[in-house]
C-alpha cells in the first residue's frame, strides 16, 4: 500500500508508527494484526491524520498542496482549472488557529525558560510570619505596554511610567502590609495590553496603541512582576502568584506564568 510521504509532516509519533508498519506490511489490516490493535484503530488514525494536514492545507486529492504556516488552520480554498481540468491557480484563505498558537507560545516559552530556570536568588525567610494570616496582593488590569498621549488624553502613559507606578505601588503595599505567612499575588487579566506584535485585540482584532516592541513589552512586564514577587519574599515565606487570562492577552499571559515559575524553581 503506497504511502504518501508527506503526511509524515503532520503526523504524531502513534500515526508515523502506523504508517511505517502499512509501509512494512502493505495494509491497514495487516498493519494492525502486526501491533496487535483493530483495523479501525489504524484506519481512524489515518482519517484523522489526513484531515489534520487538509486543515493546514495539504489534501492532494483536492488538488490542495499550498500548505499554511503553523499556528494557522485553512479556511477555504479555491481552486481554478484550465479547459483539460489542470489546475491553474489557488487562492488559500487562512485563519489563526488559536489552540495551536497557545501551544506553540507554551512551547517557544518552554525553551526560553531554560536559560533561567532556577536563577532566583535565595531569599531569606522572614523571621516572624502570622501563620493565620492570608495577603492578597490584586493587579487588576496593568495593561504593561499601554500608551497614552498626553495632549490627546489628558494625561500619559508609556511602559516607563507604568513599570515605575507599579514598582512603587509594590513597594509600598508590601511594607505595609501585615506579616502573614502566606501572600498571593493575583493578576486579574490584561497584564500586557497587546498579545502580540499585531497590536490588536485576539477576538475583535480591534487597534491598540502600543509602546515599543512587543518583545520589549513582555521584558518590561516578566521583569515587574519579578520584582513583585522578590519583593513579597522578603515579608512572606511563601508567595503564591494566580495569573488569569485576559481578553487582551490570553496567549502572552503565559510567557509570563512560564518564565517566573522557571525563574523561581
Amino acid at each position: 500500500m503506497a504511502i504518501d510521504q508527506k503526511l509524515r509532516e503532520f503526523a504524531s509519533e502513534r500515526q508515523i508508527a502506523y504508517l511505517d508498519a502499512i509501509e512494512k506490511h502493505g495494509s491497514q489490516r495487516a498493519a494492525a494484526d502486526a501491533l496487535g490493535v483493530s483495523r479501525g484503530t489504524v484506519g481512524n488514525a489515518i482519517v484523522s491524520l489526513q484531515q489534520k494536514a487538509a486543515k493546514m492545507g495539504y489534501s492532494p486529492e483536492h488538488d490542495w498542496t499550498h500548505v499554511v504556516p503553523d499556528g494557522f488552520r485553512v479556511q477555504g480554498v479555491s481552486t481554478y482549472y484550465d479547459d483539460e481540468g489542470k489546475p491553474r491557480g489557488q487562492w488559500v484563505k487562512s485563519a489563526v488557529d488559536h489552540n495551536r498558537a497557545e501551544e506553540l507560545v507554551r512551547e517557544a516559552v518552554s525553551v526560553l525558560s531554560e536559560n533561567v530556570r532556577g536563577l532566583a536568588p535565595i531569599t531569606e525567610s522572614p523571621k516572624r510570619v502570622l501563620g493565620d494570616l492570608l495577603c492578597v496582593y490584586p493587579f487588576g488590569d496593568p495593561h504593561v505596554g499601554l500608551y497614552v498621549w498626553a495632549k490627546e488624553c489628558g494625561e500619559a502613559f508609556d511602559l516607563e511610567i507604568g513599570r515605575r507606578l507599579t514598582l512603587g505601588a509594590v513597594d509600598r503595599l508590601v511594607s505595609s502590609a501585615p506579616p502573614a505567612e502566606t501572600a498571593i499575588l493575583l493578576l486579574l487579566g490584561d497584564v500586557f495590553h497587546a498579545d502580540d506584535g499585531t497590536n490588536r485585540t485576539p477576538q475583535h482584532h480591534n487597534p491598540l496603541d502600543v509602546d515599543s516592541r512587543y518583545v520589549k513589552v513582555l521584558q518590561v512586564g516578566i521583569e515587574t512582576y519579578r520584582h513583585a514577587i522578590l519583593r513579597a519574599l522578603e515579608k512572606h515565606a511563601r508567595v503564591v502568584v494566580k495569573a488569569i487570562p485576559g481578553n487582551h492577552d490570553p496567549h502572552a499571559i503565559w510567557s509570563l506564568a512560564f518564565t517566573l515559575s522557571a525563574y523561581f524553581k
